[in-house]
């Protein structure tokens, strides 16, 4: 008869995080020149009607859809999108 004994399971040592001492964030302006164009083409996806906004994901082709995983409520989120001249017709 085999007997199975385990070694008592020693502590993990916690993991160091190190980031780069220079890691510099893109700028504002930066961001804006290039995401402004892909918000521009929602806006105007929105405008000619040819989305819409549902919280349920019935009778949708999964194609077309564009998902928005957001930080926080959805409310939120579409009380900010309403501040933002690219995304005025989010929510709505």
């Amino acid at each position: 008869m085999d007997i199975l004994t385990f070694t008592p399971r020693q502590p993990r040592p916690k993991p160091t995080r190190s980031f780069p001492q220079n890691m510099r964030k893109p700028t504002i302006e930066h961001q804006k020149s290039r995401l402004a164009p892909r918000f521009e083409a929602l806006q105007n996806a929105f405008q000619t009607q040819n989305i819409g906004v549902q919280m349920n994901v019935d009778g949708i082709d999964p194609e077309s859809v564009l998902v928005f995983e957001v930080a926080g409520s959805v409310d939120s989120f579409i009380k900010a999108a309403k501040k933002m001249k690219a995304l005025n017709g989010l929510g709505s």
